[in-house]
């Protein structure tokens, strides 16, 4: 079943509300402080914030009218997307690059990389386009920041962004069945098994002298375009004494996100849709890892990786009814 889910899109009344608020607030300022020396500099700061503030209604007004015009212009048959009028579109990848801010938060840039031509189309075949996302781009939208390590269909239709995301099966197989990790009176016992939805796993960590902490991760390398990208997934971060870890991750629906104008990290767009994190999808090649790390007091680490062999990978058979 194929959701489509609207992300982003700013509501008129609340664009409306804040208009009314910012003219209030200026104009009650500038009522404060008449035949005050700040009365002047009120003047100048109405004369800077008016402009900024009409742009911005401006866009967000525009933005509504474009979501509205997108669905009204596109529709869904079976497994063909057509449009009313002729659109632009660009077939590429994103290249998403993290980095931290200054609060200490983790950052995503994701940047669309081109690799052809700009072709017109009016009826698309969803079962042709080989593609976890499907976004459409805008001159009032430049990019949006998603998971990295898949292709995408860049178009241009009236300021929206869309997004198809079509999910895969994964199936791992471990080389090893268990992962025992040791350091002094501190035992972490992993165990991960091969799912048809894709991994499910149990941490067992043990408790001596001391605090422990001990954090499984999934490291995989995703190729997509000739273009590696390395992803770590943190599957859990057990505390304390004998902490179990399940891990079940099903991937059964085919998500459409709109959204429009902001840049949205892989997380925030996971939670957004309603996806249980982590959300391991994609064409996965080269070397899938699981790592044990172990911290123990005075900030020591063990770690221990073990290679998992890729045994299965095949798309979800799509299907696409329209549902708002």
């Amino acid at each position: 079943m194929t959701k489509i889910i609207v992300i982003g899109i700013p509501s008129e009344k609340r664009a409306c509300a804040k208009l009314v608020t910012a003219i209030s607030l200026l104009v009650a300022s500038l009522m404060m402080t008449y035949g005050q020396k700040l009365f002047y500099d009120m003047l100048y700061v109405l004369a800077f914030l008016t402009p900024l503030i009409a742009v911005d209604f401006i866009r967000t007004m525009r933005a509504v009218k474009a979501a509205k015009y997108f669905f009204k212009n596109c529709k869904l048959l079976r497994d063909f997307l057509e449009f009313n009028e002729e659109i632009k579109v660009k077939w590429g990848f994103l290249e998403a690059i993290g980095h931290r801010t200054l609060s200490g938060l983790y950052s995503h840039d994701a940047f669309f990389i081109p690799d052809s031509d700009l072709s017109k189309v009016k009826k698309i075949k969803l079962g042709d386009i080989n593609k976890d996302y499907f976004i459409v781009l805008s001159k009032l939208g430049t990019g949006a920041a998603v998971i990295p390590g898949f292709k995408v269909w860049e178009g241009k239709s009236k300021g929206v962004i869309v997004t198809f995301l079509k999910p895969q099966l994964i199936l791992f197989k471990p080389n090893e069945e268990d992962v025992v990790l040791k350091y002094g009176q501190h035992i972490a016992e992993a165990e991960i098994k091969p799912r048809i939805s894709g991994l499910e796993g149990a941490v067992y960590v043990y408790r001596g002298e001391g605090k422990c902490h001990v954090e499984l991760a999934l490291i995989c390398t995703v190729e997509v375009e000739k273009h590696p990208f390395r992803v770590k997934v943190v599957l859990a971060k057990p505390k304390n004494m004998l902490e179990r870890f399940n891990y079940n991750c099903r991937i059964n629906e085919t998500y459409i996100v709109v959204t429009y104008g902001k840049n949205l990290s892989p997380i925030a767009l996971v939670k957004k849709i309603g996806l249980k994190t982590p959300l391991i999808i994609g064409m996965v090649k080269g070397d899938v890892i699981i790592e044990l790390k172990m911290r123990i007091p005075l900030r020591k680490i063990l770690t221990k990786k073990v290679k998992i062999n890729l045994i299965k990978l095949h798309a979800l058979p799509l299907t696409y009814p329209y549902i708002v």
